[in-house]
């Protein structure tokens, strides 16, 4: 029930802010979000590399930073 009413409650702030913005500022926002998500892996594969050069060794830094 609990998870219901905080859904309910994001829904109706994400509509707010969607009517205090206009819908295709927030439709953007939402694709770039969206885009970012999906290229955050790919990418990430590409910064591992540098920041080993950069001097991080730490093997849980080396994952999660990028």
């Amino acid at each position: 029930m609990t998870i219901w009413l905080l859904a309910v409650l994001l829904l109706a702030a994400l509509a707010g802010l969607g009517l205090r913005q206009g819908a295709i500022r927030v439709l953007l926002s939402f694709f770039g979000i969206v885009i970012g998500g999906l290229l955050a892996g790919p990418l990430g594969h590409l910064v591992k590399p540098l920041l080993s050069a950069a001097g991080v060794k730490h093997p849980v830094y080396l994952a999660l930073l990028p």
